[in-house]
């Protein structure tokens, strides 16, 4: 026979009573199979009968004496794996609801219950709900179950006489033989991954939250909420053909799941957007998909689960009432035709580690009880050319992993066993130890970033002012800060107060925009180290004016002192902007060669001599030859002058040859004569300089 031993002895205490009660000792331990008094030694009171009307007394005689009543009880293994249940005569000690206690022709969750010792007292939880324990009420005399703290109550153990006077009941009941411990069976229905899951396939789904597995029952063309109905899993596999568990034809297609109750296409299960709803029915929004171990709705972006052990919903999270609860999907499996018995099968791999999420390292191991084991980590499902398993696998990388697992014996290959979990490593990461662009860009894509603040460090490559004191810095490496602040108090940021080379330590939130990563706006300055080298003069005359090739290797040198003005020459090759009125100024772009195709350099609303305003778009046209000056800077991918850049010289291609029809009064002209600038007024001639010519 079978025994199982649910708890440890600490150590075994005798009564001191006389030999009329010497067939029972106080009980440190409990196994299946014992048979045992509840009772509470203080008052004198035994356990004497269950009471169908929820009351349970406490009757008997001082422990001096044999109990009135001796209510006996058989200790059997209860309805969940590590629990007993009392049993006496055909019935179990059953708690129903509040403080009640009841008897039950059958053994469930109520009806058991899980027991400790402590310092001699029993610890009598109850597993539905194991807030309540069963103690004793000295106020209101009875065994019963309470949440709050009453009186403790004590186990005590038939063993066998040690001699003397024989116990008050002459012919004591035959102990009971324990019922032998039933060998798991499992039917055809086995785990399977979605992956694994065809249309033909007919598939029990279910959710398991703590100890219980439940499965998706509706009838079919239902429009109520489908209920549950608790189903047992061993190995891997449902325990028998769940008679009340609706079977279920998948359609999944990429993922993309569409689910049919009992062979049916005419209807199908769906989630609604009011009462949590779930339903089945012809509602268009018939599309599932699998988000980690949860079936989320994609017409209402809902997760399915169980609701209080009674129904199925759909909610808008995963927090809440489907917290902790474990998708999985039961395939129906046509029986094997193997000669004598039924086709021999090997456990499927255990996992050390329970799924969960990690802010440390982690090791797991794989173990099974025969056969060699063979595992991915990529989501596929193992055979016998997939890794073999020697050493525990490592979990030190953030972000989600699923480790599936088989064990191989000769031609047996067990079923998969499968775990998920997430790792989120704390982020190594301060001003005084900021992150790289490449750390920065690592972290973000590694799955340990949860959205807070972040120091990044650089160097400028670019970096674009605004009028709002802000700044757009881009890092050599590409990396960006947007509108990028000064750190409160202590700078206000104006133009070249930030200019490439200089070194920055920034801090704020990691985003993606489009292929760019960055530090998203309100990003702001905790330390800053300006260029240390000497910045090199760059000031030229007109003579020696910059080409346009030159003028940018200038702009892209860290070392040019770009707040010096310059002369720079080219070729209009295209206005930008035209002539403005109201300004007097046009933006256009100059090429050594007057091409668009050559390098560009942009004249940003660019005026005419001295500064002074254009007067009409035919000052500047392309093709002209010009002499510019001002301060040169890159916007963006754009080498450009300053707004404020002015017109030095030009020449163009002779459009006036003689001066004799120009109106002597009036308003003044400008031609252009032998490529040089004339301006008549009132019939005199000036040069761009003002000085009389004629």
């Amino acid at each position: 026979m079978k025994k199982i031993t649910f708890f440890l002895s600490c150590m075994l205490l005798t009564l001191g009573v006389t030999n009329a009660w010497a067939a029972y000792e106080k009980a440190t331990s409990i196994a299946v199979g014992d048979v045992v008094v509840l009772v509470n030694e203080d008052a004198s009171k035994e356990l004497n009968g269950f009471s169908t009307s929820n009351t349970v007394y406490g009757l008997g005689e001082a422990y001096t004496t044999a109990p009135a009543g001796l209510y006996k009880l058989t200790v059997e293994e209860g309805a969940s794996a590590g629990t007993v249940a009392f049993k006496n005569g055909s019935t179990y000690l059953n708690w129903s609801s509040g403080n009640s206690l009841t008897a039950s022709d059958t053994k469930t969750e109520n009806s058991s219950w899980t027991v400790t010792f402590e310092e001699g007292n029993a610890i009598i939880l109850n597993v539905a709900d194991n807030a309540r324990k069963l103690q004793w009420n000295a106020s209101s005399p009875r065994f019963a179950c309470y949440t709050s703290v009453q009186t403790a109550v004590q186990l005590y153990k038939e063993v066998e006489s040690t001699g003397g006077e024989d116990p008050v009941d002459p012919e004591p009941e035959p102990e009971p033989e324990p019922e032998p411990e039933p060998e798991p069976t499992t039917t055809n229905w086995v785990a399977t991954d979605i992956a694994n899951i065809s249309a033909t396939d007919v598939v029990v789904v279910t959710m398991s939250s703590g100890s219980t597995t439940w499965a998706l029952t509706s009838a079919n063309g239902s429009s109520s909420a489908p209920t549950a109905v608790a189903v047992t899993v061993a190995n891997d596999g449902l325990t028998e053909e769940p008679a009340d568990a609706l079977k279920w034809n998948i359609s999944n297609t990429a993922g993309s799941l569409t689910i049919y109750p009992n062979g049916t296409t005419a209807t199908w299960l769906y989630c609604t957007n009011t009462n949590n709803g779930v339903r089945v029915g012809t509602n268009d929004n018939k599309t599932f998909t699998i988000e980690g171990t949860y079936l989320k709705h994609t017409g209402t972006s809902r997760y399915v689960g169980v609701y209080n052990s009674q129904d199925w919903r759909c909610y808008t999270n995963t927090t809440g009432n489907t917290a902790g609860q474990t998708l999985k999907f039961y395939k129906y499996v046509e029986p094997t035709s193997g000669g004598e018995g039924e086709e021999p099968t090997i456990d499927a791999p255990t996992f050390s580690l329970a799924e969960d999420t990690y802010t440390e390292a982690q090791e797991v191991t794989l173990s099974a009880e025969e056969g060699t084991i063979y595992y991915t980590l990529d989501g596929t499902t193992p055979d016998a050319e997939s890794i073999e398993y020697t050493d525990p696998i490592v979990l030190d990388e953030c972000g989600e992993i699923t480790i599936k697992a088989i064990a191989i014996s000769g031609e047996i290959t067990s079923s998969v066993a499968s775990a998920t979990y997430t790792i989120k490593l704390p982020l190594n990461n301060s001003q005084a130890n900021p992150y790289t662009e490449d750390e920065a860009i690592e972290v973000y894509n590694g799955g340990c970033y949860d959205n807070q603040e972040v120091y990044v460090k650089g160097v400028v490559a670019n970096a674009q002012f605004y009028s709002s004191n802000t700044y757009t810095i881009t890092l050599e490496g590409g990396f960006k800060f947007y509108y990028f602040y000064e750190a409160a108090g202590e700078v206000t940021f104006t133009e070249n107060y930030i200019v490439a080379g200089d070194t920055l330590v920034a801090c704020g939130k990691l985003v993606k925009h489009n292929e760019t990563y960055e530090l998203g706006a309100g990003c702001y300055l905790v330390e800053y180290k300006p260029y240390s080298l000497p910045k090199e003069d760059i000031s030229n005359t007109k003579e020696t004016a910059y080409t346009v090739e030159e003028a940018i290797a200038l702009i892209d040198n860290v070392t040019s002192d770009l707040t010096k003005q310059v002369y720079v020459k080219g070729t209009v090759s295209e206005i930008v902007t035209e002539y403005n009125a109201q300004y007097g100024n046009i933006t256009y772009n100059i090429s050594s060669d007057g091409s668009t195709s050559s390098p560009q350099f942009q004249l940003y609303r660019g005026k005419s001599y001295d500064g002074e305003k254009f007067t009409s778009a035919d000052d500047i046209k392309v093709g002209d030859k010009v002499v510019v000056y001002g301060a040169m800077k890159k916007h963006n991918s754009t080498y450009e002058m300053n707004e404020g850049n002015q017109l030095v010289a030009l020449e163009r291609e002779d459009t006036t040859t003689a001066l004799d029809n120009v109106a002597a009064e009036g308003k003044a002209v400008k031609a252009i004569v032998n490529g040089q600038l004339i301006i008549i007024k009132n019939g005199v001639q000036y040069n761009a300089q003002g000085q009389v010519i004629k």
